[in-house]
């Protein structure tokens, strides 16, 4: 499968649907299977949606690569494996958000799909707003760091010794 990469905003029907994406779909390239799992992203309210195949890899490496000795190990599988919901994309394209994750995620009228590599995230208009307005002050705060330094280090290079 090609890496999922993008975001759209899509509104939500009053059915609690909403189109996927022509370009998702291309990326998606699905043939005969259009069964979908969705579960709550582990660090944040944001959604996690899988193609079924995409999942049961997820689940392989989880599986395999996890001690299940371990109290960290198994609450982070017990984690990855509460709430997750297997859903069909219809005739129309359409993906349905279960009720129960879609108030865990706070999401209303409108989702951004944001496609990270091999998966979808599902994000609240506000929270995803949220997000890029955190990322461009961190971004700021970097380049005010790095001129902070540049000055630093030029004014040591003028100095005698």
């Amino acid at each position: 499968m090609r890496h999922l990469t993008g975001t759209e905003y899509c509104k939500v029907d009053v059915n609690e649907r909403f189109k996927m994406p022509k370009k998702f779909l291309e990326q998606l390239n699905l043939s005969s299977t259009r069964l979908f799992c969705v579960r709550k992203k582990l660090d944040d309210n944001a959604l996690e949606l899988f193609t079924d195949e995409r999942f049961q890899k997820e689940m392989d490496w989880i599986t395999t690569y996890l001690n299940s000795d371990g109290d960290d190990e198994e609450q982070l599988l017990f984690n990855a494996l509460t709430n997750i919901k297997h859903i069909y994309l219809d005739d129309a394209d359409r993906l349905p958000l279960p009720k129960e994750l879609k108030q865990v995620a706070e999401i209303g009228n409108e989702v951004v799909i944001k496609g990270v590599g091999g998966h979808f995230e599902l994000y609240s208009k506000e929270d995803y707003e949220k997000q890029c307005e955190a990322i461009k002050q961190s971004e700021k705060s970097l380049k005010d760091l790095r001129a902070a330094l540049t000055k630093q280090a030029r004014e040591k290079e003028q100095r005698p010794l």
